[in-house]
C-alpha cells in the first residue's frame, strides 16, 4: 500500500488508514502503567508485557503498510513513509529487547520498558496523524491534546518544585537538618500532588530513594553532616534530571509555536511597556521550560517587553542551534 501526501496539504490516505492511527494512540494513551511496578514479577510478565508485545506487532503491520511509500519532490515531513521508516527500526528493536528481556528483570524495569514502548508509539502515531490530515498545521487531534496538556501540567508542577526548594535552600546553607526538613517536605508534597502519577517511573524511583535517604538521615542518632551533603546532591541531581520534561515531543512543538507567536506580538512594542495581560497565560505555559524565562515569570520585579522579547530571542535561538537528539524523537528523512 502507498499513501502519498499531495501538494497543497490534501492526501491520498483512506479515511480508514487515518482511523486506524488514531484508534492506536487512543489505546495507547489509556494502556496506564502508574503503579505496576509494585506487582510481581509474575503478574507483570503474564499481564503487562504481553500487552506492550501486542501493540508493537499492531504498530508494525500498520507502519509496515506506509513504508515503501514514495512521494518523490515533496518536502521529507510530507512523507509517511519516511515517518514509516524510522518507526519500523524503533519497533523492531523495542520488539527484540521485549522478547529478550531476561526473567530476573526487575518488575519495574519491565514496566519502564513498557513506558518506553508507550512514548515510542505515542510520538510515531502523532507524527503521522499529522501528516495524514487534511491540512499541513492540523489542529491537535484529543489523544494528542489530552498527551499536551499532561506534560504542561508535569512541567509545571516541577517547575514549582524547583522553585520553592530554590526559595527555602537560601535560608538552609549552612544547617544540614534544616536542609533535610526542607528536602523531605518539597518531595512528599510533589508526590501527593495529582501530576506525579504522570511522571516517568525513573524519575519516581528516585525520588523514593532520595525520600528513603532522607528518612534514614532523620532518623539517625548521629547525623552527619557529609551524609546529609551527599543526600543534598543526589536532589540536586534529580532537579536538574528534571528539565528533561522539555525534551518530551508534544511539548517541543507546543513551546515552537508559543515562542514564535510571544515573538510576533512582542516585535514592535514599547520596550518599557509591561506585558500584554492576554499574553500571560502564553507565559505561564513555559514556565518550567528555560531557567532565564522560569526567572522573569517568577520574578516579583516589573518586567518590561524588552526584557521578554530578548528572553525569549536568545531561547529561540539556543533551541535553533543542533543538540543532543530526543530519544523520543523520530527522524523526518530517511538515508538516501
Amino acid at each position: 500500500m502507498s499513501t502519498r501526501i499531495r501538494p497543497g496539504g490534501s492526501t491520498g490516505a483512506p479515511a480508514e488508514l487515518l482511523a486506524q492511527v488514531r484508534a492506536l494512540n487512543l489505546e495507547l494513551e489509556q494502556w496506564r502503567l502508574y503503579g505496576l511496578e509494585s506487582e510481581s514479577a509474575e503478574h507483570v510478565a503474564a499481564h503487562v508485557m504481553p500487552v506492550g508485545a501486542r501493540l508493537l506487532s499492531r504498530a508494525h503491520e500498520l507502519f509496515a503498510s506506509l513504508e515503501d511509500d514514495a512521494a518523490e519532490g515533496l518536502a521529507a515531513e510530507t512523507r509517511p513513509g519516511d515517518i514509516a521508516y524510522f518507526a519500523l527500526l524503533e519497533i523492531t528493536k523495542l520488539q527484540s529487547t521485549l522478547s529478550n528481556a531476561s526473567p530476573e528483570l526487575p518488575p519495574w524495569r519491565r514496566v519502564e520498558l513498557c513506558e518506553l514502548i508507550r512514548g515510542q508509539l505515542m510520538n510515531a502515531c502523532s507524527a503521522l496523524q499529522r501528516v495524514l490530515s487534511e491540512e499541513p498545521e492540523a489542529e491537535l487531534d484529543e489523544v494528542q491534546e489530552r498527551e499536551v496538556a499532561r506534560a504542561l501540567r508535569v512541567r509545571s508542577r516541577l517547575a514549582a518544585f524547583r522553585a520553592g526548594l530554590a526559595a527555602g535552600a537560601r535560608t538552609a546553607i549552612d544547617d544540614p537538618t534544616r536542609r533535610m526538613r526542607l528536602a523531605g517536605t518539597a518531595l512528599a508534597m510533589l508526590v501527593g500532588s495529582t501530576e506525579y502519577q504522570d511522571f516517568r517511573l525513573s524519575d519516581r524511583m528516585l525520588v523514593r530513594a532520595i525520600q528513603r535517604d532522607i528518612l534514614a538521615w532523620m532518623s539517625s542518632a548521629q547525623r552527619d553532616a557529609r551524609e546529609a551533603q551527599r543526600v543534598w546532591e543526589d536532589l540536586m541531581g534529580f532537579v536538574e534530571l528534571s528539565r528533561q520534561v522539555n525534551r518530551h515531543v508534544s511539548l517541543s512543538r507546543h513551546d515552537e509555536g508559543a515562542l514564535a507567536r510571544l515573538a510576533t506580538s512582542l516585535a514592535g512594542r514599547p520596550a518599557y511597556d509591561p506585558l500584554p495581560s492576554p499574553l500571560e497565560p502564553l507565559v505561564r505555559a513555559l514556565w518550567g521550560l528555560h531557567p532565564r524565562l522560569d526567572a522573569l515569570i517568577e520574578s516579583t520585579k516589573p518586567r518590561t517587553c524588552a526584557a521578554w522579547r530578548d528572553c525569549i530571542r536568545d531561547i529561540r535561538g539556543e533551541q535553533a542551534r543542533p543538540s543532543v537528539a530526543d530519544p523520543l524523537a523520530l527522524p523526518s528523512a530517511r538515508p538516501a
